[in-house]
Order: structure tokens, then sequence, then C-alpha cells
């Protein structure tokens, strides 16, 4: 695929993709510069990051004002609505 866009390798792709202030060296990461995680401290800091979501508003189902929804969303969201409103 790298050919059809004429790159000869991955690294000549990602050199003329990706900004040079966004990329890092190939030894940057490894386990040796990113300690690995025991289950306690994984768990611990999975339970961090998550506490940092913030809950919005969710208007799903809500509608929409003057849009064009085509058959192929409709096929799939109605039987879904209708089978809610039937439990409600």
């Amino acid at each position: 695929m790298l050919s059809v866009l004429g790159y000869d390798s991955m690294a000549s792709f990602i050199e003329d993709s990706v900004p040079a202030s966004i990329r890092i060296g190939d030894k940057a990461v490894s386990n040796e510069t990113i300690v690995p995680f025991s289950d306690a401290e994984f768990s611990k800091r999975a339970k961090e990051v998550a506490g940092m979501n913030k809950v919005f508003k969710s208007y799903i189902g809500m509608g929409y004002h003057e849009a064009v929804v085509p058959g192929v969303i409709l096929r799939n969201v109605c039987p879904l609505a209708s089978a809610a409103h039937a439990h409600a």
C-alpha cells in the first residue's frame, strides 16, 4: 500500500505525514523508559483517569429539526425505538 502512495518504507511515510514536533524517537517507548504497572497500580490509575470524565446531558433520541435521515439509518433505529417504547 505504501508503494501506491509513493513511499518505499513506513519510516519515510511517517516522516512526511507526522509533524516532527509531535514525533518521538524509536527508543523513547520501551519497558525500560516506561515501567509497567502492577495490577493494583493499573487499577488505581484507571480509577483516577475514569474520575476525570465529565457527565454531560445526552441528546440521543431527542430528534433533529429539519434533518433528512437516510432509510438505512431508520431501519436500524426505529425497531430499537419501538422496542424501547413497548417496555416503558
